[in-house]
């Protein structure tokens, strides 16, 4: 799979966490058939280039918000 496709397709499941819920890489990655690949999730919200992707319902396996590594500030995300 192309990491194109791959990206969409880890936007797509991130769109349809419903509001008020959060889930994890690790769920993100049992959804779409790709249990290794926890960390090309968290690259996928790494290269996110819009705020149409909910970044802020997706946590670390510890249940922490793990991408304000790669925001301006620790409260934007």
């Amino acid at each position: 799979m192309s990491e194109k496709k791959f990206f969409q397709r880890v936007y797509g499941v991130n769109k349809q966490i419903p509001k008020g819920r959060v889930s994890s890489y690790g769920a993100i990655t049992q959804h779409i058939s790709s249990p290794q690949a926890s960390r090309m999730v968290g690259w996928a919200f790494n290269k996110v280039n819009n705020f149409d992707v909910p970044l802020y319902l997706v946590e670390s396996r510890k249940g922490m918000l793990t991408g304000k590594y790669y925001f301006d500030g620790i409260t934007l995300m």
